[in-house]
């Protein structure tokens, strides 16, 4: 309850969810939350790479939402599996 209350404040609550919702992500990588929280996640670090200061700053932030990108997107294939 108290990661989907977190998670359904986003982005406003962001700060203050950051280290639950990665918490409860590496305990439950498949849960939709996880999802959420993830998505969210690349989005805002993706945002941050735009505007980034630095050549280095900027690879380092792609780096991350990419990362995040694939827990997203293991997350949500599991939920939501493509039929062959």
């Amino acid at each position: 309850e108290k990661i989907e209350a977190l998670v359904s404040g986003l982005p406003e609550s962001l700060y203050s969810a950051w280290a639950s919702c990665e918490d409860f992500a590496r305990a439950h990588p498949l849960h939709g939350l996880t999802g959420r929280w993830k998505r969210c996640i690349t989005v805002r670090t993706e945002s941050e790479a735009e505007d980034a200061e630095s050549e280095e700053e900027r690879a380092e932030l792609l780096a991350e939402a990419i990362a995040h990108r694939a827990s997203m997107e293991r997350c949500f294939g599991a939920i939501f599996p493509e039929k062959a």
